[in-house]
């Protein structure tokens, strides 16, 4: 089975843009959500009660089931809630099956290509083999403005995504082998409204590791016309981001479109240790 997890809060109504992309090509689809509605950060979010409306009209196939815990631990940090919150919604989605821990901001073009690679790989699924993590790189949107997109370059941040038996130690990187897939995932990240980034901002796993306004102002000052002069400029780790690029569109929906037709073209290659891996699982050979 292949099953995908998501961590809902103050940003669940970007699943919507997610959730066309990846429904009608897994078996089960999760939403973890803090039974308190707190952050990691101990903050308060709200949920519109349309949102569970519209998920289950959403949902024809009955495949998304909620997840409701205290996910929130006073005195824990951030980062470690994080790592916290997937390991039980692992937990929670079971065994013997493909886990995928999707954000609500991130989406999957051409999943249908992934879904091939883990069909064959799917001797990775039995109980003698060793934990695997598939990394795919992330195409991170960094602003919107009236006429596009700013796109952070080049793409070369790695995620993991893919886990057959994650046990995760820092948010969503997890112990075993580590495999790089050319698979691109569209990051929406820090492409929001100056509310929204605010509470990214203050709210994420990395809280507590950078200067919070002044990232903020310096997102807020980018536009066409300095956009260039953004060089080397993530707040924490260096040679990350590169430079920025600007693509028009009027909308995500009209991004979307224009980077299906650029991304993730060609099927996800299967790797040589990949290969070598699966003629010892035919031979019953130990890993």
């Amino acid at each position: 089975m292949i099953k995908v997890g998501y961590l809902i809060a103050y940003d669940y109504h970007y699943v919507f843009n997610s959730l066309p992309h990846i429904y009608s090509y897994v078996d089960q689809i999760v939403f973890a959500i803090d039974i308190n509605r707190k952050t990691w950060m101990g903050n308060d979010f709200d949920i519109d009660e349309d949102f569970f409306e519209k998920i289950k009209n959403f949902d024809l196939d009955h495949k998304i089931s909620f997840y409701e815990d205290q996910f929130y631990v006073e005195g824990e940090k951030p980062i470690d809630l994080d790592t916290r919150e997937r390991r039980m919604l692992a937990d929670y989605m079971g065994h013997n099956c493909w886990k995928i821990q999707i954000d609500s901001d991130e989406y999957c073009l051409h999943f249908n290509r992934l879904i091939t690679y883990l069909k064959k790989n799917r001797f990775l699924l039995k109980k003698t083999a060793p934990p695997v993590n598939f990394l795919p790189t992330w195409i991170s949107l960094f602003k919107q403005v009236e006429r596009g997109f700013f796109i952070i370059q080049p793409y070369h941040e790695v995620f993991s995504m893919v886990s057959n038996k994650p046990q995760y130690k820092y948010a969503r990187n997890a112990h075993g082998m580590d495999i790089r897939i050319n698979y691109n995932v569209i990051h929406q990240s820090w492409a929001r409204t100056d509310e929204e980034i605010l509470t990214k901002i203050e709210n994420w796993g990395h809280s507590h590791d950078f200067d919070v306004m002044t990232f903020y102002q310096k997102w807020k000052d980018l536009n066409e016309n300095n956009y260039r002069e953004y060089k080397d400029f993530h707040p924490i780790y260096k040679g990350l981001w590169n430079s920025l690029e600007f693509v028009e569109a009027k909308d995500i929906n009209e991004l979307l479109l224009k980077l299906e037709r650029r991304t993730n073209l060609n099927p996800v290659k299967v790797s040589s240790k990949l290969k070598k891996m699966r003629l010892k699982s035919l031979f019953h050979i130990k890993y």
